[in-house]
């Protein structure tokens, strides 16, 4: 199916900018490239600093719903990038997310603001590009006026996969974007 395993990847973080806002939860899903199953995992909270903390877009805590206790003693941003690239060599995977561009968007960042480079190729399958067809050429679209506004959770109800936990928390999304994944690809292949 793909000729390198799918890293599946989500992150939570303070808010939606850039260039203002910092990771706090980094989960990563590798899936087998030829039959999908997942092979490993990781998840972690990202320190963060109490000034960065209070830089946070209250939008996005309500969001998360990540305490601040859980990122006080939480690994720093360069050994959870270390941790990341050491169990998922950046030469063996292609980055996947529901939304690539956001989470690849902060990776991005977080190499940058520590004078690195971003070792993951920028190539990579966005899930929700499947979605989007998917979605778009169904008879069971449930809102048409929605083609444009549907998110993870009404997918995933749309192909029945049932999420473990809480929706925006890191791995209960990326569980559920590895199995929106998995069964996409079976009904439009």
């Amino acid at each position: 199916m793909f000729t390198k395993d799918l890293l599946v990847i989500d992150t939570e973080t303070t808010g939606l900018d850039i260039a203002k806002h910092s990771l706090i939860q980094v989960v990563a899903v590798r899936l087998n490239g030829s039959t999908l199953a997942e092979t490993d995992r990781y998840s972690t909270y990202v320190q963060l600093s109490a000034e960065a903390w209070e830089l946070q877009d209250p939008k996005a805590r309500e969001v998360h719903k990540i305490p601040y206790d859980s990122l006080v003693s939480a690994p720093t941003l360069e050994s959870v990038l270390q941790e990341l690239e050491a169990r998922f060599n950046p030469e063996d995977v292609l980055l996947s997310a529901d939304n690539l561009p956001f989470d690849f968007g902060f990776l991005y960042e977080a190499y940058r603001r520590l004078g690195k480079k971003m070792p993951y190729d920028f190539h990579g399958v966005d899930i929700w590009a499947f979605a989007y067809q998917y979605w778009c050429n169904t008879e069971h679209t449930l809102n048409p006026q929605k083609r444009l506004g549907f998110g993870l959770s009404d997918v995933a109800a749309l192909l029945g996969v049932t999420a473990t936990g809480a929706y925006h928390d890191a791995l209960t999304d990326c569980e559920v974007e590895a199995e929106v994944l998995r069964r996409l690809l079976a009904r439009i292949s």
